[in-house]
């Protein structure tokens, strides 16, 4: 059984625009370090994802889940922001046997032995349900937080920054650049093209 008294006693001793923040810079690193185990998250809420999805376009979808349940009950959206919340709790522990928490299987995959495969299915839901349950103070606490930081330009704003920040630690940047080599080819391409129609200009005006 796990539980993260650290962690609630932490968010409990922070003021709510402290919390706040340290929940979203948490969040801007699980989009960019493992976005696996996101998607996985965002899989077992109800939400089709790509394989190759990016921070970017995971932190949008999640954006989009707050703005929803601001305006109505969602029930995809509240799993999608709890599992986003459970994964931050995992973060902050010993998570080697948590690594595929809110993974499925895919369908059609099959099991070598069926009923083997149904126990440990079956093990595996049981185990994240009481997750869940023992959890279910500290998940609420960061649930709240990004709640309420994503609904506001600024916290939204943060987890844009935080985001690139991780990336260029990572070596690479969020939106490619226009590569320059293409640039100055296509700019040399255009002079070559412009040289030739004068030099033609001047033939026939010679002739």
């Amino acid at each position: 059984m796990i539980s993260n008294n650290n962690m609630r006693g932490s968010l409990a001793n922070k003021g709510r625009r402290k919390r706040q923040r340290l929940v979203l810079n948490q969040l801007a690193w699980l989009l960019v370090n493992n976005r696996e185990g996101v998607i996985n998250a965002y899989r077992d809420a109800g939400f089709e994802i790509d394989d190759d999805a990016s921070p970017k376009k995971l932190k949008t979808i999640l954006r989009r889940a707050v703005l929803r349940l601001r305006e109505r009950r969602s029930p995809k959206a509240k799993a999608l922001i709890r599992n986003i919340s459970a994964l931050i709790v995992i973060e902050q522990k010993e998570k080697a046997e948590f690594s595929n928490f809110f993974k499925r299987k895919n369908k059609g995959e099959a099991s070598a032995d069926a009923s083997a495969g149904e126990g440990a299915d079956a093990k595996s839901e049981k185990e994240k349900n009481e997750f869940l349950k023992d959890n279910a103070d500290t998940i609420a606490q960061i649930g709240s937080s990004i709640l309420g930081g994503l609904f506001n330009k600024g916290g939204n704003e943060q987890v844009d920054s935080q985001m690139q920040t991780y990336q260029n630690q990572q070596g690479f940047g969020g939106e490619p650049k226009k590569s320059k080599t293409g640039l100055i080819i296509g700019i040399g391409v255009g002079a070559i093209a412009v040289i030739g129609l004068t030099a033609f200009l001047i033939r026939r005006s010679r002739n």
